[in-house]
């Protein structure tokens, strides 16, 4: 039919005809040149109708969030692999020791000597290892435990709180104190529906900016004996301040990953990943079964009997692993089991060709694709280096790109606000003395800081200390930095403890460590 009217346009109209020719040609090359991805007349992409919605929309309006949470909790608990891509970070981005504080006080912006700021920075340092002695308020965990469960609760379950209330209990020097809030009590009051000033647990001003989290007195659903009274709701929610009333300053923080502006709370790091991590782990307890029974003696009964009855031939007192079947015609397998056979009866054995052998490169195929999406490289996801030492340190290296940005991140989000706090407090008290301290700008001089954690993994030791070395020596590092990378310390510290030992050593007659020591003999001769 098309083609009859182009003939009787181009008859009656030629220049018309030309037109609608150039036009259709025009129109198929924008739908199968320009943004095939959008096309849809081509054949891959007609049946693909994809949306986009604001970030609140997409999770916490379709209740899509609270389901992505659950499961991804349900993984890391039962998932090897998701438990994996957890505690690897964890392990890397906390470690054994958490995060420290290396202050990095500006004595420029101050006006004030870099004697004098070390000093300061010094006292700093110690004000917080006196902290974290007593920070939990449940008085349970270190600080390096607080920063492990963030950490943690932070990637399972997208996001988590952190509160700063004042307590002193007897004993402490500080009276600053961190909850660990879980991100499922931060809910609206009342379970409303989300308004404009209020989302998820979270109330904005008109600015858009957080202002207070509505945080329920017990987990969702929990039911505890003896909580409320008669006559009185047992849901109860504490409206929690982000800012101080009077200093303006963080009072509770929200960690999450924030991806797009307007999002209100954050999604597991497994959000992505759940679908192949639960299939290939169905995958796996599959072949795993089909293994195990696999291993069994399994044999099968023939008979030329047509009237011969199957019964149970198991020895009075064997046990065995035993398949489900109805009342006495069960089936018992077992490791070298032996069944005893009737006349005219003969067994045929079963090979259940187990275990797979494509199993192992289909999983690994599988974890490749999940290492992508989590930034961690496969090496490093499964602990498992068995390629060449390029390949194995190029994994490493990769994986810590990851670490470091996490630990820039909870530094951002948690610890420069705790590490703010405890200056305030400490000033306040006396024990740290900084000039001027009332000045918004001489503050943030003041509390600059860097934080050390675990050293990077080494998989030639000897090759790293010399190229650590080598960047000290050709200027393009420092001692402090190389000491922090190699061995997570700090390099001040680190030089002053040498120089004690050193000490120690020359007056016991032994010679000296370190770059520059002099042994016993050379003193002696200098003398």
């Amino acid at each position: 039919m098309t083609r009859w009217i182009d003939r009787a346009i181009a008859y009656i109209s030629p220049g018309w005809a030309l037109r609608r020719q150039m036009d259709r040609y025009k129109l198929k090359a924008f739908q199968d040149t320009y943004h095939k991805g959008a096309s849809g007349t081509r054949r891959a992409t007609a049946t693909w109708h994809g949306g986009q919605a604001s970030a609140d929309a997409e999770a916490e309006y379709s209740g899509e969030r609270a389901e992505l949470v659950a499961r991804s909790a349900d993984l890391y608990r039962n998932s090897a692999i998701g438990h994996a891509a957890i505690d690897r970070q964890a392990l890397n981005v906390v470690g054994d020791t958490g995060l420290v504080p290396q202050s990095q006080i500006d004595a420029a912006g101050l006006g004030i000597s870099v004697d004098e700021a070390k000093e300061i920075g010094n006292q700093a340092e110690r004000e917080w290892t006196v902290f974290c002695r007593s920070c939990d308020l449940a008085r349970t965990l270190s600080m390096r435990g607080i920063q492990d469960m963030v950490l943690r609760r932070a990637f399972i379950d997208g996001d988590v709180f952190v509160n700063t209330p004042y307590v002193k209990y007897p004993g402490d020097v500080y009276g600053l104190k961190l909850q660990v809030i879980e991100g499922a009590r931060v809910c609206n009051p009342g379970y409303t529906v989300d308004m404009a000033t209020l989302r998820a647990g979270i109330e904005y001003n008109s600015r858009g900016v957080p202002i207070a989290y509505h945080v329920l007195n017990h987990f969702p659903g929990e039911i505890l004996a003896g909580q409320g009274t008669p006559g009185q709701a047992v849901d109860q929610w504490a409206r929690l301040r982000v800012f101080g009333e009077k200093t303006g300053l963080r009072r509770a923080c929200h960690l999450y990953l924030k991806e797009r502006d307007g999002q209100s709370r954050g999604l597991p790091i497994l959000a992505p990943i759940l679908e192949p991590l639960k299939q290939g782990d169905r995958y796996k307890d599959a072949e795993l079964m089909a293994t195990v029974v696999g291993s069994m003696f399994t044999v099968f009964v023939k008979t030329d009997d047509p009237e011969a009855e199957l019964e149970s031939n198991v020895p009075a007192g064997y046990v065995g692993e035993v398949l489900p079947g109805s009342g006495d015609q069960e089936i018992h397998l077992g490791d070298g089991a032996i069944n005893y056979l009737r006349p005219n009866e003969s067994i045929e054995t079963a090979n259940p060709a187990r275990p797979n052998t494509a199993y192992e490169p289909f999983m690994v195929a599988i974890y490749k694709e999940i290492g992508a999406a989590l930034s961690i490289p496969l090496e490093e996801l499964l602990l498992y280096y068995q390629s060449s030492y390029s390949a194995a340190r190029a994994s490493v290296l990769q994986a810590w790109r990851l670490y470091m940005a996490r630990r820039a991140w909870l530094a951002d989000m948690f610890l420069n606000h705790i590490w703010y706090l405890m200056w305030e407090e400490a000033v306040s008290a006396g024990r740290i003395k900084a000039k001027k301290w009332a000045d918004p700008a001489r503050r943030i001089y003041y509390t600059a800081v860097n934080w050390v954690g675990p050293a990077r993994s080494a998989i030639d030791p000897l090759k790293a200390v010399q190229a650590s070395a080598m960047m000290v020596e050709k200027g393009f590092s420092t001692i402090a930095q190389e000491t922090a990378e190699l061995k997570g310390l700090d390099g001040d510290k680190v030089t002053e403890t040498l120089g004690m030992e050193n000490k120690a050593r020359l007056a016991n007659g032994l010679s000296g460590l370190g770059r520059g020591a002099v042994s016993t003999e050379e003193t002696s001769s200098a003398e």
